[in-house]
């Protein structure tokens, strides 16, 4: 009489991985993927496994509870933590109304626009897109982490300051605009 032994499959399947995000920030949910694998019999059931992270904030985690089952019946229902993010989906808050250095009409061909600072941004704001616009086009423009900017050797023309803020997570504000400025200088 023969006896055959066969190995007998009594191991659950393993987690091997998870999602790795970039050390910055995030302005959508992140979906976290958990890979699974079985060295004595192969996976029968339960993946993928993955979890979102949609909760705004710094250091953001999701968690669940697989069922990751191999073809022997064994199976992980160990809860799973995914790696964490920071996450602002947000639209930072309007900066201030650029506000010029001089009356209208002006003999200055410099003008310093100053405005205050935007606010609501969890992931701290990241630098102001400015545009100055003629009465046709925007003819100078330029970004700046400050609350200033100086534009000069203007022509004689009808200039408005536009300024944008952008967060660290990519989230934009309302546009905002100052009033017109005619510089003459005639």
């Amino acid at each position: 009489q023969t006896v055959t032994i066969t190995n007998i499959d009594k191991i659950s399947p393993v987690l091997t991985s998870k999602t790795t995000f970039l050390s910055s920030w995030y302005n959508v949910d992140q979906t976290s993927t958990f890979t699974y694998i079985d060295n004595e019999s192969s996976i029968a059931s339960g993946t993928p496994v993955t979890c979102d992270i949609s909760t705004e904030g710094t250091g953001q985690t999701c968690s669940v509870t697989p069922n990751v089952c191999d073809v022997a019946g064994n199976c992980n229902i160990t809860t799973v933590t995914s790696n964490a993010i920071d996450l602002d989906k947000t639209n930072p808050g309007n900066p201030g109304i650029p506000a010029p250095d001089v009356l209208s009409p002006t003999a200055s061909t410099t003008i310093n626009w100053n405005w205050s600072a935007s606010d609501g941004s969890i992931a701290g704001i990241k630098w102001y897109q400015w545009n100055l616009w003629d009465s046709l086009a925007s003819v100078l423009s330029g970004t700046t982490t400050g609350l200033t900017v100086t534009t000069s050797s203007l022509l004689d023309e009808t200039y408005t300051l536009k300024v944008v803020a952008k967060d660290n997570a990519g989230n934009l504000s309302s546009e905002v605009s100052s009033s017109a400025v005619t510089v003459d200088t005639v």
